[in-house]
């Protein structure tokens, strides 16, 4: 800024200006930077403490998950499987941890099946074999005698048959396990599919002396495996005939109430099931037969694939004696 005299410039003023900007802003912002200092270090730590509450429990799944297994110590693994500090957990990695439980137990229970299954085919086959290698012995002693020699060839021919059910079954068996897990569920009219079982069964007149009775509510749908369910109905027509003959009745029922499961019943007016063996009936290769009822190749997985179709369709099967005579197989299904 010029100063003059006289209109003569006799000085000059020069005024500067020192303005810092961090420092203003800094001194208006202060309360703000501090708050904003305060939530990134709070957000800090929530954050370092899910990290750690999500990245230790999932590295402690990685590590049992990724652990090597032999074929000698798979079943004690898999019942080991239990992580205790996850089992109270409600967050999504007691979901995830729970889910992984369920499928734990359902591998584990398969393996055991497996193997109790494995056990159950040698020791039902390896009885006819060695009634079939003990009557060639028979034979080899007894070659002048031509009445024996037909009589234990007969016997042989018996558990040939025999095995050969129960290979055939066996298979059956196999695959039914495998359309359990993987075939696709379909809606069908389980009263037409009664309906023709029954039919089939009055026009084969396999047994003449047993009548086939029904009482099948109309027009029932359901969501299944329809060739599975007509296995499980053939299974349980043909058990219920083979204890009604030789002159008897079998009586196939379906019925649904009002907000209640269907209900499904094949009754027969046999000589029943001894009380001991009710809790039997289901097992796998349990046979039971005398007299009329008796079958020389019966393999004693009838019942057992009714049960496993059954429960694989959400239901239940059951099995009482009849206070007049005979036995009733109820099954109860969600509508």
């Amino acid at each position: 800024m010029p100063i003059k005299f006289d209109k003569k410039t006799i000085a000059i003023v020069d005024l500067k200006d020192a303005y810092h900007l961090r420092e203003i802003y800094l001194k208006d912002n202060n309360a703000r930077l501090w708050v904003l200092i305060g939530l990134s270090g709070i957000t800090l730590l929530i954050g370092a403490v899910f990290a750690f509450s999500l990245a230790f429990p999932l590295r402690r799944l990685s590590r049992r998950l990724n652990k090597k297994l032999t074929s000698d110590d798979v079943a004690q693994h898999l019942t080991d499987f239990r992580i205790q500090s996850l089992e109270k957990r409600k967050d999504e990695i007691g979901l995830v941890y729970k889910n992984l439980i369920k499928l734990n137990d359902n591998l584990a229970r398969i393996f055991a099946d497996k193997e109790r299954f494995a056990a159950d085919i040698s020791h039902e086959i390896k009885n006819p074999v060695s009634s079939i290698i003990a009557h060639t012995e028979v034979i080899r002693g007894n070659l002048n005698d031509q009445e024996k020699v037909q009589g234990t060839i007969t016997t042989i021919q018996k558990q040939a048959i025999r095995i050969n059910k129960l290979v055939s079954e066996i298979s059956e068996a196999a695959t039914v396990d495998h359309e359990l897990v993987a075939a696709k569920r379909e809606q069908f009219n389980l009263s037409v599919l009664l309906n023709d079982l029954v039919d089939h069964f009055r026009d084969a007149k396999a047994t003449p002396g047993v009548k086939i009775m029904s009482d099948i509510a109309p027009n029932i749908q359901f969501v299944g495996l329809p060739d599975r369910f007509a296995q499980v109905v053939i299974n349980l027509i043909e058990n219920a005939i083979s204890f009604a003959r030789p002159r008897g009745t079998v009586t196939i029922s379906l019925k649904r109430r009002w907000m209640k499961d269907l209900t499904l019943s094949v009754e027969d007016t046999g000589p029943g099931i001894p009380e001991e063996q009710l809790d039997k009936i289901f097992e796998r290769f349990f046979t039971h037969r005398e007299g009329t009822a008796e079958e020389d190749a019966s393999s004693g997985l009838g019942l057992f694939i009714v049960k496993q179709v059954v429960e694989a369709h959400g239901g239940k099967v059951s099995v009482s004696n009849l206070r007049q005579g005979g036995a009733k197989f109820s099954i109860s299904l969600k509508a």
